[in-house]
Parts: structure tokens; C-alpha cells; sequence
């Protein structure tokens, strides 16, 4: 995984370290417009979210450790809300709210982590039909409530790739399609209930609106 992560993180960061100016090409898969390009009009904002409560659609495959027990793989449904601002026709950046609350296992549970998170574009100016990459870093808690109930203080990081997918040629203006898979590790600052949470997501039923 820690490869993978590096790889991804390099692919996202090297375009940032080409000569001022310059337009470098990747087989044609990537377009990088100058830093004084203007971004845009109607490209500027964008609020990602995915359809939530839908096991048979949002799946992450989890891995789990708990103190004293071996570690456990199982699957659970994720909730992202993303809200990105564009700072060049390449580049945005922005922040990601998640949230959870319902059963896990046998206990009650409620998760939240917020992340800052920047995204890179290899179509520039072209959003709604970009492939991306982006990387998010934050923290947050989860709280198992009963008579064993804990507290885990988080730190969490992610990296993802995707396509969005416009949907104009049905008549949908500003709505694309924005299917993506994400790497996503969580570690426990405290150790109250578990370790470190590793989990492969796949993020099928997800879409954005820019404007």
C-alpha cells in the first residue's frame, strides 16, 4: 500500500515542479496550462457527494484491528461531502466532511472526520470530464456508545483517483458523474478501541456539481 500511495502522490505532484511557463504532455493524457491562466467562468465551484445508505452500490472493504483480537476484514458504507474551489484550470482545493452513525458490530457507533483536501486535473479547464487525482488529510473521532463504549481520537489521509463524466448530452447541466477508487488509512492518536484502519474504497454511486 505504502508504495501505491507513493506512486500516486508522485503522479499528482510532479506536473507542480515543471518549468514556468511550459506545457508538458503525458502521451497526451495530461494538459497543464500556465500558472497565469485564467480559470474558467462556471468551473470555479464544486460540491461532490454520493448516494448514502446503499450497500449494494458503496461498498469500502475494510480492514479493521481492536486491541486483543486479531484483525478483521469486513465491508461498510462510507459517506463523502466534498466542496472544492478552483485556484488554476489544472488544480482545486477544498475540504471533505464524513460522517457516521448507525450500528457497527454489536455497538452503537458515530464517526466525523474532516480533511483538507487538493485535487489535480489532467484535462485543464475541462472539469466535468477530467480524470483526477487528489490527497486529503485531516482528523476527527469515533465514539462507540454502551457499557464498553470508547473514544478514538483520528488522523487520516487519502489519496483517490477517478473520471468525471459530464452529463450534459442528457440535458443535465452541471452535473457530472464522478466515479472514483481511494486508498484511505486512519490511525488512533489515543488507542482507546483500535489501532489503525486501512481500507480500499470504491466509490461507484458519487457525483459532482460545478458551477
Amino acid at each position: 500500500m505504502k508504495k501505491i500511495l507513493g506512486l500516486l502522490l508522485a503522479l499528482s505532484v510532479a506536473p507542480a515542479f515543471a518549468a514556468p511557463g511550459s506545457t508538458p504532455s503525458f502521451n497526451g493524457m495530461v494538459d497543464i496550462q500556465k500558472q497565469e491562466a485564467p480559470v474558467q467562468e462556471g468551473q470555479r465551484h464544486m460540491i461532490e457527494f454520493n448516494a448514502n445508505s446503499i450497500p449494494s452500490l458503496i461498498w469500502a472493504f475494510t480492514k479493521d484491528k481492536t486491541k486483543g483480537t486479531a484483525s478483521d476484514n469486513d465491508s461498510d458504507i462510507a459517506l463523502d461531502f466534498n466542496y472544492a474551489y478552483t485556484i488554476h484550470p489544472n488544480f482545486q482545493v477544498g475540504g471533505r466532511f464524513n460522517y457516521f452513525t448507525g450500528i457497527s458490530g454489536n455497538n452503537d457507533q458515530e464517526n466525523l472526520g474532516i480533511q483538507a483536501v487538493g485535487w489535480f486535473n489532467t484535462k485543464a479547464g475541462d472539469l466535468q470530464n477530467s480524470p483526477f487525482l487528489s490527497v486529503a488529510l485531516g482528523g476527527g473521532y469515533a465514539q462507540t456508545y454502551g457499557a464498553n463504549g470508547s473514544r478514538d481520537d483520528l488522523v487520516s489521509a487519502a489519496v483517490s483517483a477517478g473520471k468525471r463524466f459530464s452529463m450534459d448530452r442528457w440535458g443535465i447541466k452541471h452535473l457530472t458523474w464522478t466515479p472514483e477508487v481511494a486508498l484511505v488509512n486512519t490511525n488512533s492518536t489515543n488507542n482507546s478501541s483500535f489501532d489503525y484502519r486501512q481500507a480500499f474504497e470504491l466509490r461507484f454511486v458519487q457525483f459532482s456539481v460545478i458551477w
